[in-house]
């Protein structure tokens, strides 16, 4: 798939025209010629499914070291980067294995799946190249193959003195300044300053989003 500007033949400004398959991008792991179902490493997921679906939960629940194994607790002083090869484990701030207050937590014990569904599970990740296209993405690459994008999530997120860079220009500053606009504007209407047609404050808010978009306004409220 190749894309190219074009303002006039498409809504959002790129036309699409098809090209040989080679030109496309992959993950590194798995070549053009193998899908990702196709693996063996899918295969094997496939076969463990089928060893492990009659296995109860309150089962699983009742190994300690599984439960443990499936413990992330990820200190906010701590966040994960690029390259990093700690364990879950090795990413426990305490040595005695308790919970800082400051962590963000990620149990995912209570899946119906054990410490060798995770080893497989890895495994095809690997066999994916997810590794790799973290890398690109917080690397700022076009890893968006179907609108020729840099997939900047991370930068949304960064703080101001980060650097995160798309075809050598550092887009966290830009971010930050939009953020600003938005903390202003917010702060504005919170205060009562903004004010309607009427000259008064504005009190209700008409949130309109879909998915990801809708879920801010109800977690605020």
């Amino acid at each position: 798939l190749t894309l190219k500007p074009n303002r006039k033949t498409s809504r959002d400004g790129w036309s699409v025209t098809r090209q040989a398959a080679d030109t496309m991008s992959l993950p590194a792991k798995v070549s053009s010629s193998v899908r990702i179902h196709e693996t063996q490493a899918w295969a094997d997921l496939v076969e463990h499914k089928k060893e492990i679906e009659c296995t109860h939960l309150r089962d699983l629940l009742q190994d300690e070291d599984r439960c443990a194994s499936m413990l992330l607790s990820m200190p906010a002083a701590n966040p994960y980067q690029p390259g990093e090869s700690q364990s879950a484990s090795e990413r426990i701030a305490n040595t005695d294995g308790s919970i800082p207050q400051s962590s963000t937590i990620l149990d995912y014990s209570h899946q119906c799946m054990t410490k060798q569904t995770m080893d497989k599970l890895v495994k095809l990740a690997e066999a994916g190249g997810l590794s790799e296209k973290i890398e690109s993405m917080f690397q700022g690459k076009r890893i968006n193959g179907t609108e020729g994008r840099a997939v900047l999530h991370p930068a949304l997120r960064a703080p101001k003195e980060e650097v995160i860079e798309m075809d050598g220009t550092n887009v966290v500053p830009e971010v930050h300044a939009v953020l600003d606009k938005i903390r202003d504007f917010s702060e504005r209407v919170r205060s009562g300053k903004w004010v309607g047609v009427t000259g008064l404050p504005l009190k209700d808010v008409v949130a309109i989003g879909i998915g990801g978009g809708f879920l801010g306004p109800p977690f605020v409220h």
